[in-house]
């Protein structure tokens, strides 16, 4: 009876889940708390590392807290890393769910004076300069949206203007701004953050009243760039997935504006993007994966689609 308890009981406990990536489910952050301990220094190597790491793979543990960390003496932490690392990478061979912690502690003392600050924390603005416009602007994007799916109290805080600690040619300065005769350094990044937070915006006080009717408002007003027209495909599919159950098919009042603009930023007129209802119109053509239930409306300049 004894041995079937036994078998019964590693049975259940081979079963539980630790699988994450990203977002932790109550389920899996449950079974991580029920097999936390704590075992300071751990990665320090302190005592016997051989015998340490039997003990955490014998017991079952899964979080090993105070595994490393400081209360002070800061100096000593390149040292410390380089230590704990050969130690990490036998406990995740031996348990790759094995979650190992990190602690650091309500005193800084002036010893922090005395780490080197390392070269790469100076060009993280130097990298992102570094990019292409469009993967600058998408990276903006991807943060925002990572940082709100994982963290409700995250928000990112956009570049607007800073130094670079390498030059882009004979330019040392970062600037987000659309460029134009007045900023002709600026690295386009402007719009883009307009669109990030505007779209926060229908989010939060407009999609999260459950709105019956909407009516997107795409004007002279909007510059006519990649981005801006981006920004308003991106507004509808948030309206289209946030939109309630309708009876009918969405549908989409598109009214082409393909005439040139006069005196956008004093370029005497500028043509409007090809098609200019493609965004738009691509947006509520993927909804729900039924392309053939958008209806398309058309108006203005005798034109239809």
């Amino acid at each position: 009876m004894a041995l079937v308890l036994a078998f019964a009981l590693s049975s259940r406990a081979a079963q539980r889940d630790y699988r994450f990536d990203g977002r932790i489910s109550r389920e899996v952050l449950d079974n991580y708390l029920s097999r936390a301990v704590t075992f300071t220094d751990f990665l320090h190597g302190k005592g016997s590392v051989a015998d340490n790491l039997r003990f955490l793979t014998n017991t079952g543990a899964k979080l090993v807290g105070r595994a490393i960390y400081r209360w002070g003496g800061e100096e000593a932490l390149p040292a410390l890393l380089e230590t704990a690392q050969p130690i990490a990478r036998q406990a995740h061979a031996a348990d790759a769910d094995t979650i190992l912690q990190a602690a650091c502690f309500e005193i800084v003392t002036t010893n922090v004076g005395k780490l080197p600050v390392p070269e790469w924390l100076f060009r993280q603005s130097s990298w992102f300069a570094h990019q292409p416009e469009s993967y600058r602007n998408e990276w903006l994007r991807y943060a925002w949206k990572w940082l709100r799916e994982h963290d409700p109290n995250g928000w990112l805080e956009m570049p607007g203007s800073r130094t670079l600690h390498a030059p882009i040619g004979n330019q040392w300065w970062y600037w987000a701004n659309t460029r134009s005769t007045a900023t002709p350094e600026g690295f386009n990044q402007e719009e883009t953050i307009k669109a990030i937070w505007a779209q926060d915006v229908a989010k939060r006080d407009l999609l999260s009243h459950h709105p019956d009717f909407v009516v997107v408002e795409y004007a002279v007003n909007d510059p006519n760039t990649q981005a801006a027209a981006e920004s308003l495909e991106g507004l509808i599919r948030q309206i289209v997935r946030g939109a309630k159950p309708a009876r009918g098919r969405p549908a989409l009042y598109d009214e082409p504006r393909r005439r040139q603009r006069p005196g956008m930023a004093g370029q005497g007129g500028t043509p409007l993007q090809p098609a200019d209802g493609e965004f738009s119109r691509r947006a509520l053509a993927g909804h729900q994966g039924r392309p053939n239930e958008v209806e398309r409306r058309g108006g203005g300049h005798g034109a239809s689609q």
